[in-house]
Parts: structure tokens; sequence; C-alpha cells
């Protein structure tokens, strides 16, 4: 199992607060979820033993293969399933398909490209290429 997250302590409410967290798993069978599921019951009793509190309404379970059907919770709170979700920028879907990441990055740069439209009235080279380079090949390369 593969779990990332950062974590931030805040002083005023002594505690740690966590950002990120992800898992991911390849489940074969039934046994399998059910140990997915200790997996999250330990992570559970683990952030509370540390006083780490995260927003148990943001948890999604996202199912590539839909062979198995498993029900999860954190502290009785069951997992809201999803079809696509947003993890570090990037949307991943249960396809595993990049359309809707690239649909995203379209609109985005097609709206930048608009802003300096409307914006710079000068459209020459001298001009444009530096906007260009700044506001909109950020977004193509980096997503």
């Amino acid at each position: 199992m593969l779990t990332t997250f950062q974590t931030r302590f805040s002083p005023r409410r002594r505690c740690l607060q966590m950002t990120q967290s992800c898992t991911y798993e390849s489940l074969q069978s039934l046994r399998d979820c059910a140990a997915l599921q200790a997996d999250l019951d330990s992570f559970a009793a683990w952030t509370c033993d540390w006083l780490i509190s995260f927003n148990k309404e943001k948890c999604v379970v996202l199912r590539i293969r839909k062979s198995l059907q498993f029900t999860y919770f954190i502290d009785g709170h069951p997992l809201q399933e999803v079809s696509e979700h947003k993890d570090l920028g990037i949307t991943v879907s249960s396809a595993l398909k990049p359309s809707r990441h690239i649909v995203t990055i379209c609109k985005k740069v097609t709206q930048r490209l608009g802003m300096i439209n409307r914006c710079f009235t000068n459209h020459s080279r001298s001009v444009i290429s530096p906007l260009y380079k700044s506001i909109v090949c950020p977004i193509i390369e980096k997503g």
C-alpha cells in the first residue's frame, strides 16, 4: 500500500492538519477489500491518536475496475464512489482516459488567450510573445 501525506502543525489548535492523503491498491478479491478496510480503520485510529484532523466528506473511492463491489467506511462514514477525481492537478477517470483532463486544460488556455486579446491592444510579436510564454505556456506544460 502506498500512502502519501503532508502535515502542517497549527499552534493555535495544537493539532496536525492533513492536506493530502492517497491510497492506491490492487484488489483481486473480497479479502483484499477487507484488508483495505482494516487499513482505513487503522488510519482513522492513528489520526485520532495523533490529533490529526481530516475531512471525511472529501474522502472518495475511485474504482478502475467495477468487478468488486465493497463499501468502504472511515469512522462509520461511508466513502462516496466517484467516476473521476482531481488529484494533484490531474483529473483521473475510472476509464483512465485523459480526455476530461485535456478538455480542462484547453478551456484554461482559451480563457487566458481571450484575456490577453481583451487586455492588450498592441498585438505585435514583441508584446504577445512574452505574454504567451508567461501566461499560456505554463498551463500547457504543467497541465
